[in-house]
């Protein structure tokens, strides 16, 4: 990678005391704040910016490799031992409860389990373990002591509503996502909205439905109308907890959202009823307010979307450069105002929608663009 190219947030690792409280939280002295919140963004003109972060969970299969450790589970007690570089963390399955010798703390932030894979917080890797870690355009690099290293890339391809079906665009049905799952998309973008009587569907607007769906009732279906709606391209309406199951079904799957309805109402309600899947979705916000509301709900992985409403450069730039960020996503014509690449040398990732043609994602690449969102380029 070329100088120009050099855009990463690196973590300073500093040398520190962890204090375990009365109370069963992990504190840290006054001489320096919580480990993820000290990093700098080198930039090309050589100048340091700081910038937030967020915590991240790491899949420990990953982390076993470079530390040389392993995981033992005693099943008839709950427990699970975590023997990485010497030192060893219980998790108390039953209790939630994260183990440091005789003492436990609450787990829900230090080790999570999702699908059957135990993930860690990056904290505790770099607090207990000394893993260093690089957050990049691209995404998450992780350094291990012995020389190893793991490297969590965003896709360049995003499936716009669910991927193209047999020609249909836009459809955000069953079988569109489904596809996409064969084709390899693990990331795809969807389109929720709520039905007469207050129930979330995967829907574009209501125009689409009823050109892809033939379904009885007024302009704004119940769920039960929608649900037994028929198609004649042989599509499946999809609620909500279908597409649970669907991500159930693929753990690899997460879905970026697209919210016609009230934005905030829809975060809030997948964090209330879906806690454990919370995590699978990563929210499109469309301001900064809306973006200060996702994070005091629990979401982590947010994309700024820039369709909605007009900011000026200057002022995405100094958000961007200043909250933590999954991505930033603009429509094609605000890329040619070096938006992008100005993005770009701030480490920060940007994509594009919606893209149809290679030709088109190498003219985008040039201007700093990562990735994009698609209805056909992320297919076989």
């Amino acid at each position: 990678m070329t100088a120009q190219k050099v855009i990463s947030l690196v973590l300073i690792l500093l040398i520190t005391t962890v204090t375990i409280g009365t109370t069963g939280t992990i504190g840290f002295t006054t001489e320096m704040s919580p480990l993820v919140s000290t990093q700098e963004i080198l930039v090309e003109k050589g100048q340091y910016i700081e910038t937030l972060s967020r915590d991240i969970q790491v899949p420990i299969d990953a982390v076993i490799p470079g530390l040389g450790g392993k995981v033992t589970y005693n099943t008839s007690l709950g427990l699970t031992h975590i023997l990485l570089n010497k030192k060893v963390v219980t998790y108390n399955m039953t209790l939630n409860t994260f183990i440091i010798g005789s003492l436990s703390y609450p787990a829900d932030s230090v080790i999570s389990k999702v699908d059957g894979q135990m993930y860690l917080s990056l904290n505790v890797l770099n607090t207990f373990w000394g893993v260093k870690f690089a957050y990049a355009e691209q995404g998450i690099h992780l350094s291990f002591q012995n020389g190893t290293s793991w490297h969590e890339t965003k896709p360049t391809f995003i499936a716009h509503a669910g991927g193209e079906w047999q020609g249909l665009m836009v459809s955000n049905s069953k079988e569109a996502i489904e596809a996409s799952i064969a084709d390899g998309a693990y990331m795809m973008e969807l389109d929720f909205l709520k039905t007469y009587d207050g129930h979330y569907v995967l829907a574009h607007d209501w125009a689409s439905v009823r050109n892809l769906f033939s379904f009885m009732g007024g302009s704004l279906p119940t769920l039960e109308q929608f649900m037994a709606a028929e198609s004649k391209y042989g599509l499946t309406p999809l609620d909500l907890s279908g597409l649970i199951d669907l991500l159930i079904e693929n753990p690899k799957l997460k879905i970026v959202t697209d919210t016609k309805s009230n934005n905030i109402d829809f975060f809030t309600y997948i964090a209330e009823q879906y806690p454990e899947y919370q995590n699978r979705f990563y929210p499109q916000v469309f301001s900064e307010y809306q973006y200060l509301l996702a994070t005091k709900r629990g979401y982590k992985t947010i994309i700024y979307s820039l369709y909605v409403y007009y900011r000026s450069d200057a002022s995405i730039l100094e958000f961007a450069r200043t909250h933590d960020l999954y991505a930033v996503t603009m429509a094609e014509e605000r890329v040619y105002t070096g938006l992008a690449q100005k993005l770009s040398n701030l480490g920060i990732t940007t994509y594009v929608h919606t893209i149809n043609s290679f030709d088109a994602v190498s003219k985008l690449k040039k201007l700093g663009v990562y990735g994009f969102y698609t209805d056909t380029l992320h297919q076989k």
